[in-house]
Order: structure tokens, then sequence, then C-alpha cells
């Protein structure tokens, strides 16, 4: 018998996060992943439309942070003034990769989040760029939570009566250089491994590298051995081979009917070599 459910549209946070509190587990938002999931899968009685609540600007402080809200849509992300310069364009390209255009102008940022498989090139985006994310609960009650630790505390699903509120990217000022590189059977198909790395250039040197992988390891993330290693360095053949070597040693990737593990592993190091190799050229670009 094919489930029923209720659809409940609240005016303001509070009272969304009321009715999510009531009800428990017979509610959830009413979130549209990149790979959308069928309705009847959700097993809830309602489903919280929160179109309602402003959740979908994106805007620049003065001090330079940007404010992603939550159900702003992949396709504002391509399309926003504000991510389309400097680092920030990564999260833009990795926008137009999670989705087909019809399901890009449903998809948010926090169908993103929630998503358990699918594209990884915005996750990966956001981890570089150090994106924080904003949780709204009872009492008009914020927290701040960086990538990691949202996914530690998330596994499943977010805490009854919380709200992701929006994702907020830090600063990032001249001298970087960002890129993605990814390898797919198809270039719309879903990447079988990707990387997305960012890198500022200081004198020359390489002053703070950020790198993702995904594909090679459980979950996409951070891949710290390779980042101090070019730290103080100049991204040559020699220390790009060095990278590739870490992360081909460090790679535990399970095979699938994409890719075996020795392919992901091989792919692994030849994603983060051209990432890493593309997004030094664009730090030359501001160094000169």
């Amino acid at each position: 018998m094919q489930q029923s459910f209720e659809t409940m549209r609240p005016k303001t946070r509070a009272e969304a996060i009321d009715l999510l509190t009531r009800l428990g587990d017979r509610a959830a938002p009413f979130i549209v992943q990149p790979k959308p999931i069928a309705l009847r899968q959700m097993g809830v009685d309602f489903l919280i439309d929160l179109s309602l609540l402003g959740l979908e600007t994106i805007q620049k402080d003065d001090d330079g942070r940007t404010h992603i809200g939550s159900l702003a849509t992949l396709q504002e992300l391509i399309e926003n003034p504000s991510l389309n310069g400097g680092v920030w364009g990564i999260l833009s390209q990795a926008a137009g990769l999670a989705a087909t255009p019809g399901i890009r102008n449903l998809s948010g940022l926090w169908g993103v989040l929630q998503a358990r498989s699918g594209s990884p090139e915005v996750i990966l985006a956001l981890l570089v760029l150090e994106a924080q994310v904003v949780l709204l609960s009872v009492g008009d009650k914020q927290r701040t939570l960086t990538l990691p630790e949202f996914y530690e505390e998330n596994r499943i699903s977010l805490p009854k009566g919380e709200l992701v509120l929006e994702v907020c990217l830090l600063p990032v000022g001249n001298g970087w250089g960002g890129a993605l590189a990814r390898v797919a059977r198809t270039p719309r198909d879903e990447a079988i491994v990707a990387a997305a790395a960012i890198v500022e250039v200081k004198d020359g040197k390489a002053n703070r590298v950020k790198l993702a992988l995904a594909g090679a390891n459980p979950v996409p993330m951070r891949i710290p051995a390779v980042e101090d290693m070019l730290n103080g360095k100049v991204f040559d053949a020699q220390n790009l081979q060095a990278a590739t070597k870490i992360v081909e040693e460090q790679a535990d990737p399970p095979g699938d009917f994409r890719g075996s593990s020795e392919y992901r592993r091989s792919m692994a190091g030849l994603v983060v070599r051209r990432a890493l190799n593309e997004a030094w050229k664009k730090t030359t670009v501001w160094e000169k």
C-alpha cells in the first residue's frame, strides 16, 4: 500500500522548529537531494516545506564572509556573482557537476549535505574552502560546525528540531588559486575519483595548501599529509610526484562496478596531481 503524507508549510523558522520537534520521527524537512529519492521512501507522515523561511539567499558581508542559505539551489550557486570569482569558482563549477539542469533548479545546498551518494565535487569544494555549517534550534539558538564536525554529529540525520540555516565561507584574498579534477566514465557521469585543491603562493612558494579527495576512501576527506608536505615548496615535478605517492599509499578505496580498488588508487594520485598543478598555475596569475 502506498504511503500517504501531509505537507505542512510553516511561516517562520520558530514554527518550523516547533513542528519538527513535536512531530519527531514522523516528520522531516522537504529537501531535494541531487539524486532525488521517492517521497514514499522517506518513511514519514509529515513533510515540512521550508520555502517561506528565507533560506535561499546568498550574500557576502563587508568582512568578506560569504553566507549561502541552506535552500540556495545548485543553479543559484552557478549563477551567483559572489561565487564566480577567485577560488570560490570551484564551488560554482562543482555545482554544475552535481546534477542535471532540471534537478539543479530544485536541489539545494542542504540536499547536497544530506545526500549519502552522488557526485562529490560540492563537498570537496566546501572542504577545501573550510566551510562552516550554521544550525538553528529551539529558542533561536545557533551553533556553528566545521563540515567534518557536521558529518561526525549527523551520520544519519540532524537532531529533531534543528534546521540547517546556512553554510558560511571564510574570506579568501588574492594570491590563491583553486581547481577541481575528476575521473568519470563520461563527462556528465558521477565521478569515480575526484579532488579539489586551493593553494596560496607567497614569495614564489606555497604558503598554504588545502586538498580534499573523494573516491579513494570511504568518505570525502582532506589530505593533511600532502598539505603539510607541500607547504613552503614549489609545485615542480618532483614535489607533485611525492604528493602522488603519499595519496596512493594512504588510499583505501573499495572497488565497485565503476572501478576496482587498484584503479581508484591509481586515479586518486592522478586527480590530486592535476588539481594541485592547476591550482598552482592559477596562483601564478595573481603573483604576476
